[in-house]
């Protein structure tokens, strides 16, 4: 019995032990299990926080290259920018400075042709009035002497206005020439009634006449004609052609005729006469300006003419068709 008693105590003690050696074990692989949670735990918020370090680093990064793009792109359309103002400013300088330089070049070669032309009016104009001064003084000379008769006195008293009217003719040419040379603006227009403008050049040259058998006659509308030009240079014009007509006809006619054009916007202003004409090989240059080696005022008055015409937007050419003696035909816009 007492065998038994120790054989089933010692039976209790070994199952306590085994007990307290499963609870043992049961409690050191709890705290293992624990320990290996709290470390996987522990593993999992480091890669966590790694994970988002790295988030937030890459995000800087991506943000910094963006950033760096968009600047330097920035900076190269500045760049481009510059570099392009730069190079139009360089452009239009060039472009001004060669303007410029054309202009100089342009204003110093018509201010050369200026004192050139200027300088061959004057001397045209002194040859034209050395014989008319010639004659005058030889006129008078021989009204100063007692026996000449009434016949010779009238025929110097001739000779004087006719050369006095050569002298004021010339020295308007003259006048006419440098104003218009120097003219920069455009001519002031005003409304002119030219039928009297007309009438009235055509009876001072009928005046002007030494050739009792030639006849100055007009030809004009029923209606009196009113153009909106410049009253002094258009007479000028239909003067010096009128002048020109009655210097070359020795018999005949001289004819003035105009009319307004509406089909073409033109006032047509005809001087014909029945003198001798122009030679063919001359009607080039009846219209140029006198040359150095002139040796006579021919052309000048044509010659201004013309350069009148251009400026109130006109022309004036000789009708090469007409056979007869010599026909001009002054044209101006009937309506500006």
């Amino acid at each position: 019995m007492a065998e038994k008693a120790i054989r089933l105590g010692g039976e209790s003690t070994a199952d306590a032990i085994v007990s307290a050696v499963d609870a043992m074990y049961t409690e050191h692989t709890f705290a293992e299990k624990d320990f290996a949670l709290k470390h996987n735990e522990d593993e999992i918020s480091v890669d966590t926080n790694f994970a988002a370090q790295n988030f937030w680093k890459e995000a800087l990064i991506r943000f910094f290259n963006k950033k760096s793009a968009v600047l330097g792109l920035v900076l190269i359309v500045v760049i481009v920018l510059l570099m392009s103002g730069t190079g139009i400013y360089l452009l239009r300088s060039l472009l001004r400075n060669r303007r410029l330089k054309a202009d100089i070049l342009r204003h110093s070669r018509k201010a050369q042709e200026s004192e050139h032309m200027k300088s061959v009016f004057v001397n045209t104009i002194c040859r034209g009035i050395g014989p008319a001064f010639d004659a005058i003084d030889t006129a008078a000379s021989r009204l100063m002497l007692s026996d000449i008769d009434a016949a010779e006195r009238n025929t110097c008293c001739d000779s004087i206005r006719v050369n006095a009217d050569l002298l004021l003719s010339a020295l308007d040419n003259m006048l006419e020439a440098a104003n218009l040379d120097s003219l920069t603006e455009a001519l002031r227009l005003e409304e002119t009634n030219i039928d009297e403008v007309c009438r009235a050049e055509l009876l001072a040259a009928s005046r002007l006449s030494c050739n009792p058998g030639v006849a100055f006659t007009i030809e004009a509308p029923e209606n009196p004609a009113t153009v909106r030009t410049h009253a002094k240079y258009f007479s000028f014009v239909v003067r010096a052609l009128l002048d020109n007509a009655r210097k070359f006809t020795r018999e005949g006619s001289v004819t003035l005729r105009y009319e307004i054009d509406p089909r073409h916007n033109q006032l047509r202003v005809t001087v014909t006469d029945t003198g001798c004409g122009i030679p063919p090989e001359k009607r080039n240059d009846i219209f140029g300006m006198p040359s150095d080696d002139s040796k006579a005022t021919p052309g000048l008055s044509l010659a201004l003419c013309r350069l009148i015409a251009r400026h109130l937007s006109g022309n004036i050419s000789l009708d090469e068709a007409y056979t007869a003696g010599a026909r001009f035909i002054f044209t101006i816009p009937a309506k500006p």
